[in-house]
């Protein structure tokens, strides 16, 4: 296997006339464009199986929305952990290390199949904890019938999250993209084809996510025949010690901890809202799930950006070539500041007919609280975006642990609390919910900000692994 380095590369003191490069800040949009679609096909049928589902009933909509909440959750912390997996791989491509290469991205699997085992048996207790927690009956019933079907689709789901890294770290995020549009167009297809020959909204809700679950199974089929139809995707094979392989792994794990510490705290705010609003008042929880599920649909865009802010780096941070590291952090950092600006302004001019995009035609009471939550969807998203992308810049220099404090203050601290104050002790209800958890967004970005700009020095390499 011949390491790649996504158009970032050192010039080779032998080579009089080195091949010339595309600009790195070409390559990054190149690569984030085919993030994006990664993330995007599959998010165009969750939205087609959202509004099926919205259409088929109120009560298992918002029971399938909180599991679906709490799933996502768990796997984006997973996937925050497995981030580590661009930090190192970055780094070995970056030094030329094809064999600490083969160790990043075996280790990396192991993670990924532990803690795919452990969300399975999460999910599958979504149920008893509610019921626990004295939720409405029946939304406690069909949340636990909707966590055990999506337990199927679990182990692939995480599995793929490494080969996509895997992909993306040499330059094949192209064959993971083609890989998630097939998904998402089987989905979507059988989906729409055979859900409407269920007369429940019980069992069209655990259709839909048994056939969910079938697509992450067949992309993971795609994704292993990849393997060998693409020499550049096989891994060399070298043997190492035990004691090789347990040191990568070890590292790995200090490197990804803190990354899904902080990404758990990023996710807690709005799961903490869902929670929240179905236990104190489940009758907003459609529209304030349809406000949560547009606020995850367009994070794709800074998502994707993000990946491959921190995979291009990485490497730059690894050859010292800070300049053109720092170039691509601001580059970053002003797209996403100004989609977040557009994003707003969307749902502030259109919220009703954004949201009745889900929901289908809606009652005088949804459609108030649709105008009322759908621009305070958007402020949310402008300041995760900003969030997502510092972090990322700051896990691109090796710098993992930095934002942990700032998480820890803005998001467990301050947004939840403020949405315990506005929501119930100020009776301000969803809404102040919301203001919650923009209050808590906007000091954190505030705050990593200025850390990102602190750390980013224009000779200073500050890998810490």
């Amino acid at each position: 296997m011949q390491l790649k380095t996504s158009g970032v590369t050192a010039e080779s003191e032998t080579d009089e006339h080195p091949p010339a490069k595309p600009a790195p800040q070409k390559t990054l949009l190149t690569l984030a464009g085919k993030m994006i679609i990664v993330q995007l096909a599959p998010l165009i049928a969750s939205l087609i199986v959202a509004r099926l589902i919205a259409t088929a009933g109120g009560l298992e909509f918002s029971a399938y929305s909180l599991v679906n909440s709490i799933n996502l959750t768990v796997f984006i912390v997973i996937s925050g952990i497995l981030q580590a997996i661009y930090v190192l791989g970055g780094d070995a491509i970056g030094k030329n290390d094809p064999a600490y290469y083969h160790h990043v991205i075996s280790a990396g699997l192991k993670m990924a199949i532990v803690a795919a085992i452990v969300a399975t048996i999460f999910s599958a207790l979504i149920g008893p904890v509610l019921k626990g927690l004295n939720y409405d009956v029946a939304f406690a019933r069909y949340s636990h019938f909707f966590a055990l079907a999506s337990c199927l689709g679990i182990i692939p789901t995480i599995l793929l999250v490494a080969f996509r890294i895997h992909a993306s770290l040499n330059q094949r995020a192209g064959i993971a993209s083609a890989i998630y549009m097939i998904g998402a167009l089987f989905t979507i297809v059988v989906s729409l084809a055979f859900s409407s020959r269920f007369d429940s909204a019980l069992w069209i809700t655990l259709f839909i996510i048994t056939v969910v679950a079938a697509s992450q199974w067949l992309m993971l089929v795609l994704a292993l025949a990849s393997l060998y139809v693409f020499p550049e995707l096989r891994l060399s094979g070298q043997a190492s010690s035990k004691d090789v392989k347990r040191r990568t792994l070890s590292i790995l794990y200090a490197i990804g901890w803190p990354i899904g510490v902080v990404v758990f705290l990023d996710a807690f705010a709005p799961l903490f809202s869902s929670l929240f609003v179905g236990r104190l008042a489940i009758d907003a929880m459609p529209v304030h799930s349809v406000v949560s599920l547009w606020a995850v649909v367009v994070s794709i865009i800074p998502l994707g950006l993000s990946q491959s802010v921190v995979q291009h780096i990485s490497v730059l941070n690894a050859q010292a070539q800070f300049a053109a590291r720092n170039q691509i952090a601001l580059l970053a950092m002003l797209l996403t500041a100004g989609y977040g600006v557009v994003v707003y302004l969307v749902f502030l001019l259109w919220p009703v007919e954004i949201g009745q995009l889900l929901l289908g035609v809606s009652d005088e009471d949804s459609q108030r609280l649709l105008a009322e939550l759908m621009p305070l969807g958007g402020i949310f998203l402008a300041f995760q975006s900003v969030i997502i992308m510092a972090a990322a810049i700051l896990r691109g220099i090796g710098q993992t642990k930095a934002p942990m404090f700032q998480a820890i203050v803005g998001y467990l601290f301050i947004a939840s609390g403020m949405q315990v104050l506005l929501g119930y002790v100020l009776k301000l209800g969803v809404q102040g919910i919301w203001w919650g958890m923009i209050t808590g967004y906007v000091v954190t970005a505030i705050i990593i900000s200025l850390r990102c700009m602190r750390e980013l020095k224009p000779t200073r390499n500050t890998t810490n692994f």
